[in-house]
Protein backbone atom coordinates (compact mmCIF):
# COMPACT_ATOMS: atom_id res chain seq x y z
CA UNK A 1 0.00 0.00 0.00
CA UNK A 2 1.34 3.36 -1.04
CA UNK A 3 0.25 7.15 -1.67
CA UNK A 4 -2.33 7.20 -4.60
CA UNK A 5 -0.29 9.22 -7.59
CA UNK A 6 -2.41 12.23 -9.07
CA UNK A 7 -3.46 11.18 -12.62
CA UNK A 8 -4.25 13.87 -15.11
CA UNK A 9 -6.99 12.79 -18.10
CA UNK A 10 -6.31 15.92 -21.03
CA UNK A 11 -7.00 15.38 -24.56
CA UNK A 12 -4.11 14.01 -27.25
CA UNK A 13 -4.61 13.46 -30.53
CA UNK A 14 -8.01 12.93 -30.55
CA UNK A 15 -8.05 10.67 -27.95
CA UNK A 16 -8.90 10.81 -23.99
CA UNK A 17 -5.32 9.82 -22.48
CA UNK A 18 -4.66 9.35 -19.41
CA UNK A 19 -1.51 9.89 -17.76
CA UNK A 20 1.00 10.06 -14.12
CA UNK A 21 4.32 10.13 -12.89
CA UNK A 22 5.54 7.09 -10.61
CA UNK A 23 9.03 7.26 -8.77
CA UNK A 24 10.70 3.83 -9.35
CA UNK A 25 13.76 3.06 -6.98
CA UNK A 26 16.71 1.39 -8.31
CA UNK A 27 16.44 -2.71 -9.02
CA UNK A 28 12.50 -2.21 -7.51
CA UNK A 29 9.58 -2.18 -9.98
CA UNK A 30 5.95 -0.31 -9.43
CA UNK A 31 2.42 -1.61 -11.13
CA UNK A 32 0.47 1.34 -12.02
CA UNK A 33 -3.26 0.54 -12.77
CA UNK A 34 -6.31 2.58 -14.57
CA UNK A 35 -9.91 1.46 -13.48
CA UNK A 36 -11.70 2.77 -16.21
CA UNK A 37 -15.48 3.02 -16.00
CA UNK A 38 -18.12 5.03 -17.33
CA UNK A 39 -20.95 5.21 -20.99
CA UNK A 40 -19.60 5.01 -24.05
CA UNK A 41 -20.75 5.84 -27.40
CA UNK A 42 -21.41 2.63 -29.24
CA UNK A 43 -21.40 3.06 -33.59
CA UNK A 44 -24.58 2.52 -35.04
CA UNK A 45 -23.79 -1.21 -35.61
CA UNK A 46 -23.02 -1.28 -32.32
CA UNK A 47 -19.33 -1.53 -32.10
CA UNK A 48 -16.95 -0.61 -29.88
CA UNK A 49 -13.43 0.81 -30.19
CA UNK A 50 -10.43 0.60 -28.02
CA UNK A 51 -6.99 2.35 -29.68
CA UNK A 52 -3.97 0.99 -27.78
CA UNK A 53 -1.40 2.88 -29.41
CA UNK A 54 2.23 1.66 -28.46
CA UNK A 55 3.67 3.72 -25.45
CA UNK A 56 7.40 4.37 -24.50
CA UNK A 57 9.11 2.77 -21.99
CA UNK A 58 12.53 2.97 -20.51
CA UNK A 59 12.14 -1.00 -19.86
CA UNK A 60 9.92 -3.91 -20.58
CA UNK A 61 6.41 -3.47 -19.54
CA UNK A 62 3.29 -5.48 -19.95
CA UNK A 63 -0.25 -4.15 -20.58
CA UNK A 64 -2.92 -5.84 -19.52
CA UNK A 65 -7.07 -4.59 -20.52
CA UNK A 66 -10.01 -6.47 -18.94
CA UNK A 67 -13.55 -5.31 -20.78
CA UNK A 68 -16.39 -6.46 -18.68
CA UNK A 69 -20.20 -5.40 -20.06
CA UNK A 70 -23.05 -4.86 -18.12
CA UNK A 71 -25.68 -7.13 -17.05
CA UNK A 72 -28.12 -7.20 -20.46
CA UNK A 73 -25.32 -6.33 -22.99
CA UNK A 74 -23.33 -9.22 -24.44
CA UNK A 75 -20.19 -9.51 -26.66
CA UNK A 76 -21.52 -10.48 -30.16
CA UNK A 77 -18.26 -10.31 -32.39
CA UNK A 78 -14.71 -9.18 -31.68
CA UNK A 79 -11.88 -7.76 -34.15
CA UNK A 80 -8.34 -7.76 -32.77
CA UNK A 81 -6.12 -10.17 -30.64
CA UNK A 82 -9.30 -10.04 -27.75
CA UNK A 83 -9.34 -13.49 -25.68
CA UNK A 84 -13.33 -13.53 -25.27
CA UNK A 85 -13.67 -14.85 -21.46
CA UNK A 86 -17.55 -15.82 -21.70
CA UNK A 87 -20.31 -13.45 -22.62
CA UNK A 88 -19.52 -10.19 -21.13
CA UNK A 89 -15.86 -10.57 -20.63
CA UNK A 90 -12.69 -10.19 -22.70
CA UNK A 91 -9.01 -9.68 -22.15
CA UNK A 92 -5.90 -8.66 -24.01
CA UNK A 93 -2.30 -9.19 -22.90
CA UNK A 94 0.44 -7.85 -24.34
CA UNK A 95 4.48 -6.71 -23.79
CA UNK A 96 5.82 -3.42 -24.36
CA UNK A 97 7.18 -4.98 -27.68
CA UNK A 98 3.82 -5.73 -29.34
CA UNK A 99 2.10 -3.41 -30.94
CA UNK A 100 -1.99 -4.63 -31.08
CA UNK A 101 -3.19 -1.14 -32.84
CA UNK A 102 -6.71 -1.40 -32.16
CA UNK A 103 -9.49 -4.31 -30.95
CA UNK A 104 -13.24 -3.87 -31.73
CA UNK A 105 -15.86 -5.48 -29.99
CA UNK A 106 -19.65 -5.52 -31.05
CA UNK A 107 -22.55 -5.62 -28.56
CA UNK A 108 -25.64 -6.94 -28.67
CA UNK A 109 -28.10 -6.43 -26.49
CA UNK A 110 -29.46 -9.79 -24.83
CA UNK A 111 -33.39 -10.74 -25.68
CA UNK A 112 -34.48 -9.99 -21.97
CA UNK A 113 -32.68 -6.31 -21.72
CA UNK A 114 -34.47 -5.98 -25.52
CA UNK A 115 -37.73 -7.08 -24.24
CA UNK A 116 -37.76 -4.83 -20.97
CA UNK A 117 -36.21 -1.87 -23.59
CA UNK A 118 -39.74 -2.65 -25.54
CA UNK A 119 -41.89 -2.37 -22.87
CA UNK A 120 -40.41 0.64 -21.08
CA UNK A 121 -40.99 2.09 -24.80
Amino acid sequence: AGTLPDVSIDSELGRRAYSTSVTVPTHQSRTVTFDVHGRMQLAADHWYRLDLPRQTSLGAEDTQVTLSLPAGWRIADVLGPLHVVDDRHATLRFGSGDDPGSISVRLQRTAWARLWASIRG
